[in-house]
């Protein structure tokens, strides 16, 4: 898992155009392969009422689409993901869960929860969603991960109001991982991304065409819009089907709308690994990078080795 955002520049704009894991051979050890929720999915409202829309798109295979689920005050909105029948899963295996926040942490801290179920019973405890965020607090989308501790066939993610918490809840697709081979382990498969204004109401930031960044075309990009702010950010994470091994590396291909890319440009990212959802404490400023290397006849394209 590699995450890139920028922070403390008085206007960055920035393009990443390519983000590129190259696997040593060794790689092909310990693969593994994503296993999605399938159909049908079923959803529900309780109390004063709520709304789903497009339950199915939670678990339709694609990771652009999502059901919306959101509850009136008092009441409540869900969503259940089965999963097929599988030997390879047990008690112990964690349930990955895409959400969309619409920004707001406090729709996962308060109003948030997933159970696991079996045999259309609920089983184990409920946890709140907030308590499950493996990335960055203050993004637009998410990723939990939820280990039920008992046998599951199914998870459900609900949403509830005793306040008004805003907006609702997007899932985007539910997933584990099982053992595979052969995996084409350096092409992303998903991104995260969104905005941490750190409280700064001045604070203006946005990310347009996430999916830009991992298309393999170097002629398109993701763009990552901050203002200045200390504390604020942008972010864009880009999701690998496994683990690296040790050899590995990254190039991200950056660009910026003005005509030389500065030291001041640089100096704004932060590059960071993480495996399994849990920073390996790598953040790195320019001076921790490998290398930053201009394009050949360019003066504001450059590759970020990592």
């Amino acid at each position: 898992m590699k995450h890139c955002y920028s922070k403390r520049s008085p206007l960055l704009t920035l393009f990443l155009f390519l983000l590129i894991c190259f696997c040593s051979s060794q790689a092909l050890f310990g693969q593994v392969k994503r296993v999605y929720g399938t159909t049908p999915v079923t959803s529900g409202t309780g109390g004063l009422g709520g709304t789903v829309t497009s339950p199915g798109s939670a678990a339709d295979g694609n990771l652009q689409t999502a059901a919306s689920i959101n509850a009136a005050l008092l009441g409540s909105a869900w969503v259940q993901i089965p999963f097929a029948n599988d030997a390879s899963r047990t008690a112990n295996t964690p349930v990955r869960v895409k959400i969309g926040s619409g920004g707001s942490l406090l729709s996962l801290a308060s109003g948030g929860t997933i159970q696991a179920y079996k045999s259309g019973a609920a089983v184990g405890t409920a946890q709140q969603l907030g308590g499950l965020v493996t990335l960055l607090d203050g993004a637009d989308i998410y990723e939990v991960v939820f280990t039920p501790g008992v046998d599951y066939d199914a998870v459900r993610i609900t949403r509830s109001a005793t306040v008004n918490l805003g907006p609702g809840l997007d899932i985007y697709e539910a997933y584990y991982y099982s053992a595979a081979t052969n995996v084409n382990c350096d092409a992303p498969l998903d991104v995260l991304y969104g905005v941490n204004s750190a409280g700064i109401a001045s604070f203006v930031g946005s990310v347009t065409t996430p999916y830009n960044a991992i298309d393999g075309d170097p002629n398109t990009s993701a763009t990552l819009n901050a203002t200045v702010g200390l504390l604020a950010f942008t972010q864009e994470t880009a999701l690998f089907p496994g683990l690296s091994q040790t050899g590995d590396s990254i190039r991200i291909l950056i660009s910026t709308p003005a005509a030389l890319l500065s030291a001041n440009v640089i100096s704004s990212l932060v590059v960071e690994t993480f495996a399994n959802g849990v920073s390996n404490g790598d953040a790195s400023t320019n001076s921790g990078l490998i290398s930053v290397r201009l394009l050949a006849g360019s003066t504001n394209k450059a590759y970020i080795a990592f």
